[in-house]
C-alpha cells in the first residue's frame, strides 16, 4: 500500500494503536485496584489476578518466561541411548523439545520418563 495515496491511514492506525494502550492501561489500573481490595483472594476472584497478569504482559511490564531446556534434552538424550523400549525393543525417541516423555517410532508407544532426586547427605 503506499502511503502517499492513503496518508490517513497511518495515522490512524498509530490513533488506534495508542487507544489500545490507553485502554489497557486503565484496565489495569482497575484491576490492581481490585486486587488491592482483596478481591482477588476471596472466592471466585482468581480470574483477577489472571487478567492482571495478561494486561500487564500484553504492556509489556512482565517479562515472559523462558525456559532453558537444554539441560533437560541432555539428560533424555543420555538415557534413550541405554534404554530400549520395555515393549518391542526398539529405540526410544523424545516426543518433543524439553519434554519428559519418549515415544517409539516402532510400536507407538508413548512412555513417561521420572527424573531421580539425589538426595542430601546427613
Amino acid at each position: 500500500m503506499n502511503p502517499d495515496l492513503f496518508p490517513d491511514s497511518l495515522a490512524s492506525a498509530d490513533a488506534l494503536e495508542q487507544a489500545r494502550i490507553k485502554s489497557l492501561q486503565h484496565q489495569l489500573i482497575r484491576l490492581g485496584d481490585m486486587l488491592g481490595d482483596g478481591l482477588g483472594d476471596e472466592p471466585g476472584g482468581a480470574w483477577i489476578k489472571r487478567e492482571y497478569r495478561a494486561v500487564a504482559q500484553a504492556l509489556g511490564h512482565v517479562p515472559p518466561r523462558k525456559r532453558d531446556v537444554s539441560r533437560t534434552n541432555a539428560r533424555v538424550a543420555e538415557a534413550l541411548q541405554r534404554m530400549p523400549c520395555p515393549g518391542c525393543g526398539g529405540m526410544l525417541q523424545q516426543t518433543r523439545s524439553g519434554a519428559l516423555r519418549a515415544k517409539c517410532p516402532r510400536c507407538a508407544k508413548t512412555y513417561q520418563l521420572t527424573t531421580q532426586r539425589k538426595e542430601p547427605h546427613r
